[in-house]
């Protein structure tokens, strides 16, 4: 369901009145309804701006920001590794609304982005109907789904329309998208170690050649265009470049490791 968005003159007061016979006066009088979340896909920077300018709702999801942020603040410094520019939804708000720079789109579309940018964009509609008259804790809907990463939002509806929970909702969908990334990088530093170790192997047995040859092979014929496809055709980013890297990692350590075992056939010659 939609509702069209006011746009507001003062704090938290309307610029005119509703029509009569509206959806919402409708849905007031008793006619059920549902809300349906959507998941990623659709840019949710210029919606959630939308949101905020039109219904004057800046106070309150810096509020939702704010929570989100002390209840990450532990493991901040982890985040980073995954976001080193952070999450600043606010600012890009404002910036889109008065036509300046925000974040490129493949930025915004990355996970530790767009998981819990969409899910502020919901929430801010979520309010956006309540200041329209549609309270969904006044007036519950009949159901409730989500798809994707939209059933985060419909705990803000269960949980008292978005004004209970919502900075723990927004803190959880912010380790959500940051997790592809750090347990990325998690999964490449074996992988890399791996390589060294089967690198140091070769060279051990005298074979440079092969080392050298598949250093190239794993970095700069597969890793390096792996790593561009995931992380901007294929649109995963930073968790991208890494699993990029890591198929090119892999790559190379598959080719160490045969020669290797190739090696250690031979019959060993007393020198």
């Amino acid at each position: 369901m939609t509702v069209d968005h006011i746009r507001t003159g003062q704090l938290g007061t309307a610029s005119g009145s509703r029509p009569s016979g509206t959806l919402t006066d409708r849905i007031a009088a008793g006619e059920p309804y549902a809300i349906s979340f959507g998941g990623q896909g659709a840019p949710w920077l210029p919606t959630l701006a939308e949101l905020v300018v039109d219904a004057d709702l800046e106070y309150r999801i810096g509020k939702y920001v704010d929570a989100a942020e002390r209840l990450i603040a532990p493991v901040a410094g982890k985040l980073a590794i995954a976001r080193p520019d952070g999450f600043h939804p606010l600012t890009w708000v404002r910036a889109h609304d008065a036509g300046d720079e925000v974040p490129t789109d493949i930025a915004l579309a990355d996970a530790t982005l767009s998981v819990p940018g969409v899910l502020l964009a919901q929430l801010a509609a979520i309010d956006a109907l309540a200041k329209q008259g549609l309270d969904t804790t006044a007036i519950p809907p009949t159901s409730v789904v989500g798809h994707s990463q939209g059933v985060l939002a419909t705990e803000a509806i269960a949980n008292d329309g978005a004004g209970v929970g919502a900075g723990v909702l927004l803190a959880l969908a912010q380790l959500i998208g940051a997790a592809g990334t750090i347990v990325a990088a998690g999964i490449f530093m074996p992988v890399a170690g791996a390589m060294s170790v089967a690198m140091g192997a070769l060279r051990g047995a005298g074979d440079m050649g092969t080392a050298m040859a598949a250093y190239a092979l794993g970095f700069l014929i597969v890793g390096v265009p792996a790593a561009w496809a995931f992380a901007f055709p294929l649109g995963h980013g930073a968790a991208g470049l890494i699993f990029g890297l890591m198929t090119g990692v892999g790559a190379a350590l598959a080719v160490l490791v045969a020669r290797f075992r190739v090696i250690a056939r031979r019959e060993v010659r007393r020198l």
